[in-house]
């Protein structure tokens, strides 16, 4: 569960997103601190299955439980590959963006919701 504090601040961050219309420094704390709380995510899913998952594969087929072991290996690599790549377009917009809030207009939103329009990833073009 410890790897969930980081989807709250995730969650504040896109009300926060919703709702301002000026910069506010609380903007740039929430995001570095979505930032490092999804690198510390990214680090305890690796730490968990090169660490505690992957060493006690010998427990798991000793006791016939095979099936729960390849789970909990695909889900923790899954995360893990998943959360990495989160945080790399989160991070792709470089340091100004992690500290400064820009309002996107809703004409530039478009009338359709697109989550990567929160996430800063750029428009396609038509």
């Amino acid at each position: 569960y410890t790897s969930e504090v980081s989807t709250v601040l995730m969650n504040y961050r896109w009300y926060l997103l919703q709702t301002l219309k000026d910069d506010w420094i609380g903007f740039g704390v929430v995001n570095c601190l979505v930032v490092l709380s999804w690198a510390a995510r990214v680090g305890l899913f690796g730490y968990l299955l090169f660490v505690e998952i992957l060493p006690r594969s010998s427990e798991y087929v000793a006791a016939k439980q095979v099936l729960t072991f390849v789970c909990m290996v695909g889900g923790h690599f899954a995360i893990g590959v998943l959360s990495l790549y989160w945080l790399h377009v989160m991070c792709r917009g470089g340091v100004k963006s992690l500290f400064v809030f820009q309002k996107v207009s809703e004409k530039d939103q478009g009338a359709v919701f697109e989550f990567g329009n929160d996430i800063g990833r750029p428009k396609k073009q038509l």
